[in-house]
């Protein structure tokens, strides 16, 4: 973030965000997507991380990353957060 200040413009507020860790800011975009799209009527969020987590990702030396198979529960759940799922080895 080498000295740039990141500013998120939330509904008229600017909110600094370089110094929150990562993981804060995906747990708070899972749960404000998980609000908007009535997850939480059927999933917890810690069912929600389990069922990503389960996703196994392979580095193999000159190639690109490879994601193990993905379920459509899983790629249902990608969609519904708002987030494009990776191309799976199916």
């Amino acid at each position: 973030m080498s000295g740039t200040n990141h500013l998120k413009n939330d509904g008229g507020c600017l909110k600094r965000l370089d110094h929150l860790p990562p993981a804060l800011i995906y747990l708070s975009y899972i749960t404000r997507k998980m609000q908007i799209n009535n997850l939480f009527k059927y999933y917890t969020l810690q069912e929600v991380l389990d069922d990503l987590d389960m996703i196994e990702c392979f580095e193999v030396p000159g190639q690109k990353l490879q994601v193990s198979e993905i379920t459509r529960h899983q790629v249902d759940l990608f969609h519904k957060l708002g987030v494009i799922p990776p191309a799976s080895l199916q």
